[in-house]
């Protein structure tokens, strides 16, 4: 029972994978939460507030639950929100926000449940991740740096979906395409870590051995804590298209 994070001994706390606040659009008249799973065996289930794990402990929980708190209150207070696209998001704590970020990834990579489990990051880079959240370190803003989309699409409220997350490579010259489990990314690739919660699409982007260019790099948020936010129509979005699809085929969704 050691803690994923800090290593330390002791009692572990039940964590959420993704930040409790992002299921509240997501609860029925009972409290609850209902989970839809694609798998044709897996029947829709319950749940209280989100998926947790025993990963962290008391210090480090609490710790993550600092960076949680600032971004939850600018999400339930509409500040990350606008009618223009793109839009910039500005005066934020770069700490903060990135660290919120950081953590994200960090514990979807950690988490055995099936709603994170192809999120993966290499060795290195999970000890320098690890590290950078040890030390409330940010770090540079194209260190792990991650685009942020607002989702969109007209009498749907965008907030109520949570994608399953995934770990991409896009290889130069090539669309991209899901990381094969057992062909791991070279030298070159561009792998890319999705999250859709929130509203929002979140695009972590990891070179490996190659430079982003300066058009890329400008849409990470910034140590002056300015974000660029541009908009995605959900019907634009083939990987999530899939999902509801695939849930209306078997019958549990009503499109």
């Amino acid at each position: 029972m050691y803690c994923k994070l800090c290593g330390g001994s002791g009692p572990l706390q039940v964590s959420h994978i993704l930040s409790k606040f992002v299921y509240k659009p997501l609860k029925a008249d009972d409290g609850r939460i209902y989970v839809l799973s694609s798998d044709p065996k897996q029947k829709t289930y319950k749940i209280q507030d989100g998926v947790k794990e025993k990963l962290l402990c008391v210090g480090c929980e609490q710790k993550r639950s600092r960076w949680e708190t600032y971004v939850s209150n600018k999400w339930h207070r509409g500040e990350l929100d606008s009618d223009t696209d793109p839009y910039q998001i500005t005066g934020l704590d770069y700490a903060a926000f990135k660290l919120f970020l950081l953590s994200t990834l960090y514990m979807a990579h950690l988490s055995d449940h099936g709603m994170f489990r192809e999120v993966k990051l290499d060795t290195v880079r999970h000890f320098k991740l690890r590290w950078m959240l040890q030390n409330s370190d940010p770090g540079e803003s194209d260190e792990f740096g991650c685009c942020m989309f607002a989702l969109e699409e007209e009498e749907l409220d965008t907030k109520q979906f949570i994608d399953k997350a995934v770990s991409t490579i896009i290889r130069k010259g090539e669309n991209e395409a899901e990381a094969p489990g057992n062909i791991p990314p070279t030298r070159g690739d561009l792998v890319a870590h999705r999250f859709v919660f929130g509203g929002f699409l979140w695009t972590f982007l990891e070179p490996l051995g190659i430079q982003l260019s300066e058009d890329v790099k400008r849409f990470f948020i910034s140590k002056d804590g300015t974000i660029t936010v541009r908009k995605k129509k959900i019907r634009d979005l083939p990987f999530i298209m899939e999902s509801i699809f695939e849930f209306h085929r078997l019958g549990k969704l009503n499109i």
